[in-house]
């Protein structure tokens, strides 16, 4: 499972000798990220608990390249969610994107092809 680990820009560096210094793997530093690429369940854990520097820990599902908002809801209507949450459960969707685009709005496309 590859693991991305949410950082203040600047403390990137940190957070990777942080990584390493709890699981023995070297991540991938980008900007505002860290990346560990085929984390393993407990390693999130260890990760989730050890790092300090992070604020947060994501699972990253899939990277999906696409140059509009359109392109991204025939991609993740395709993913099956149900295979990770039930109907009765919680989510909240982020979205990245480098495009022209608002991020708003492709978090919006998001959220209508998951539901």
């Amino acid at each position: 499972m590859r693991l991305i680990l949410i950082t203040p820009r600047g403390i990137e560096p940190v957070v990777a000798e942080e990584v390493y210094d709890l699981i023995g793997r070297r991540p991938s530093i980008d900007r505002g990220s860290v990346t560990l690429e085929d984390g393993a369940l407990d390693a999130a854990y260890r990760l989730r608990l050890g790092v300090r520097a992070a604020t947060r820990l994501l699972r990253g599902l899939g990277e999906y390249a696409g140059a509009d908002g359109e392109a991204i809801y025939r991609a993740l209507r395709a993913y099956p969610f149900e295979t990770l949450f039930g109907l009765d459960a919680s989510f909240s969707v982020e979205v990245v994107g480098k495009g022209e685009e608002p991020p708003h709005f492709l978090t919006l496309r998001a959220k209508d092809a998951i539901v």
